[in-house]
């Protein structure tokens, strides 16, 4: 898992470094990375995660807390009586109201250890998704610095190459015309145009490098 993971890595990373490198500096290329690679990401939703876990279970050796009420209302009709505790009748009419509300808490005095154990388990959770997310984040960064590193690299030869394919067209030509004239052999024209051939090779070579 860990492997396929820094294959992945990789393989955003140089794709968003290699893209934006030209243009960006080594600090905008890892921030850039820290806040779109999907893989760091994910692995601070891990964090966010494990951070829930644990305030849930903290939350289970909290007492528990509830609520109930309710509310009535109805209309008495004329004539009707009604009874009191003394035996007494009397005419009831109008409307009367009536609410109640109830609260109840439990707190578990013993609960074998589970809640503990489940505190520790939530703690040690946060703790190795806090070092995933630091060694995938040093991960990502030196990934970065590698991939930036090699593009700029990549770039400075290619305008060397560049460079010297323009200079040793000018030695063909120099050649070229020196043969016309009878100061040098087609020997010494021949091997400046090899030299030529071979820097546009190299040209073509780095502009690989580059894109790849």
């Amino acid at each position: 898992m860990k492997r396929l993971a820094l294959l992945l890595l990789a393989s955003v990373s140089s794709m968003a470094a290699h893209a934006q490198a030209s243009q960006e500096t080594l600090s905008d290329a890892v921030n850039s990375a820290l806040d779109s690679n999907p893989l760091m990401m994910a692995q601070r939703r891990a964090r966010m995660g494990a951070d829930e876990d644990l305030v849930q279970a903290r939350a289970g050796g909290l007492p528990q807390v509830s609520a109930t009420g309710s509310f009535g209302a109805y209309q008495n009709e004329v004539g009707e009586q009604f009874t009191n505790a003394s035996g007494r009748s009397f005419p009831r009419d109008g409307s009367s109201q009536r609410a109640s509300v109830g609260l109840e808490v439990r707190q578990s005095l013993y609960s074998g250890g589970a809640v503990t154990a489940n505190k520790r388990a939530a703690e040690a959770g946060v703790a190795e998704s806090q070092a995933e997310l630091s060694d995938f984040e040093q991960d990502l960064i030196l990934e970065v610095i590698r991939v930036f590193l090699d593009v700029r690299r990549a770039e400075e030869a290619l305008l060397i190459r560049g460079a010297n394919v323009d200079a040793l067209a000018m030695q063909v030509q120099a050649a070229t015309d020196r043969f016309d004239v009878g100061e040098v052999t087609r020997t010494d024209v021949s091997q400046a145009q090899a030299r030529a051939a071979g820097s546009r090779a190299a040209l073509l070579a780095a502009r690989s490098d580059l894109a790849g």
